[in-house]
């Protein structure tokens, strides 16, 4: 899953991050007031191939790269793999409440 994680963009403005997949109709449109550590969770179905992201606030703009590959075999984590009680933890979606 990438995390996009912003610098030199102004708080608490708000920045609107595009993500466009291989597909290059399929836009889409997040925007964001915190700038660090933002996990995007891919969609099921979406196409594998590189995705381009832009991230712009006024006059300031960034640009980044990830690529989505099928998997080989399937997988599980679960991140992050330590929490404290009460402490929320795991990619949206699958977000776990540890009991204290």
């Amino acid at each position: 899953m990438p995390v996009f994680c912003l610098d030199g963009f102004r708080e608490p403005a708000k920045v609107t991050v595009t993500v466009t997949s291989p597909s290059a109709p399929e836009i889409r449109h997040i925007r964001l007031q915190q700038l660090a550590g933002i996990p995007w969770l891919i969609p099921a179905g979406s196409p594998a191939g590189h995705y381009r992201v832009r991230a712009t606030q006024g006059g300031r703009s960034a640009t980044a790269e990830f690529e989505v590959r099928r998997a080989t075999r399937p997988r599980m984590w679960i991140t992050p793999d330590d929490a404290e009680p009460g402490e929320l933890g795991g990619p949206p979606g699958s977000v776990f409440w540890v009991q204290s």
